[in-house]
């Protein structure tokens, strides 16, 4: 089984990553000027369903980088659905070939 990663870029606002199935390796959530929160579902198209992760109350000025050594599966898609004023994030996954 061959996996090709791809990051997401900067994302600024809720959106789908990935709509097909595949793996969360990292997530970073970076605050803006208020406490922000990150949670991504299995999902291809909005934020519903399982939850494969969240992340709560990350401080204004305190960015968070989550690696995964065994990365997450989805099996619909990768949804991250951001809260805070100003939150930012990055999102690496990885599809199977």
């Amino acid at each position: 089984m061959e996996m090709s990663t791809t990051s997401s870029g900067e994302l600024s606002s809720s959106t789908a990553v990935c709509a097909s199935p595949g793996y969360l390796c990292t997530l970073a959530l970076h605050p803006g000027s208020a406490a922000c929160s990150a949670t991504v579902y299995d999902n291809a198209t909005t934020n519903s369903g399982t939850i494969l992760f969240e992340l709560l109350g990350t401080n204004a000025g305190s960015s968070v980088t989550i690696s995964f050594n065994h990365p997450i599966y989805a099996t619909k898609g990768l949804y991250v659905a951001l809260s805070g004023t100003g939150a930012k994030a990055h999102i690496t996954f990885a599809k199977l070939v």
